[in-house]
């Protein structure tokens, strides 16, 4: 399978992008483990075209779950910019508080 290289997942992860436990165990022999197409198929008892299947549901699967990570990540820094924000706008508030409670003391030992 030629194309761009591919991340590397832990096993969390493959689950959590909801994996099958044989598509794991193709994924961890050819990906993580460097074998070919042919050598998985023969390890695991099963045809080649059986073991490319695997691996394609699996990337698919892989790619879905990239994309939820991406959108989430988007959420989060957006979330973090309006935090920020609001961090600014409470920081302008603190001081204009503070400016305030100084002005009424700093007038009220002038009388």
């Amino acid at each position: 399978m030629g194309g761009a290289p591919r991340p590397k997942y832990g096993l969390e992860e493959l689950r959590a992008a909801g994996l099958t436990e044989r598509q794991i165990e193709v994924y961890r022999l050819v990906v993580l483990e460097g074998r070919s197409v042919s050598e998985a198929a023969e390890m695991l008892g099963v045809s080649k075209p059986c073991v490319s299947t695997h691996l394609k549901r699996a990337f698919k699967k892989l790619g879905k779950y990239e994309e939820m990570r991406r959108a989430a990540r988007e959420e989060l820094v957006e979330e973090i910019k309006r935090l920020r924000r609001d961090m600014d706008e409470f920081r302008k508030l603190a001081l204009w508080a503070l400016f305030e409670a100084l002005s009424l003391k700093f007038r009220s030992r002038r009388m």
